[in-house]
């Protein structure tokens, strides 16, 4: 007996609900961390196995800076959404969702390039 079921045997609903289910978890942990840091203007450093201090440095930023890196680590989160609905069986095809995820990468990026350097100073 297999009791394994193959993608395509998923209906278009429970593929979706699973593949967004899991995408959520990284989108949670960047966005969290980045609507703190907009909202209170302080972005503490980010915990991980070099992953946070890759992004923004092992010392905390405060103001502009943090509010800056805040927007990045929400841009870098949504797009992890986004990658998980281009994997969706409806969005294939979809350029929109395309377009989108790249506008959201090139985003996160030239915020953080631009804290980078504000930080820097």
């Amino acid at each position: 007996m297999n009791w394994r079921i193959s993608d395509e045997e998923l209906p278009t609903w429970l593929h979706t609900t699973l593949t967004l289910l899991i995408v959520s978890v990284f989108t949670f942990l960047l966005i969290v961390p980045g609507i703190r840091a907009i909202k209170d203007g302080v972005l503490m450093p980010i915990m991980g196995p070099k992953f946070g201090f890759f992004l923004f440095g092992d010392h905390p930023l405060h103001g502009k800076s943090a509010r800056l890196a805040g927007w990045s680590l929400v841009f870098l989160g949504l797009s992890f959404f986004g990658i998980g609905l281009s994997f969706c069986r409806w969005a294939r095809g979809n350029y929109a969702i395309r377009i989108g995820l790249w506008m959201l990468w090139i985003g996160s990026i030239s915020l953080y390039i631009f804290v980078a350097r504000y930080a820097a100073q």
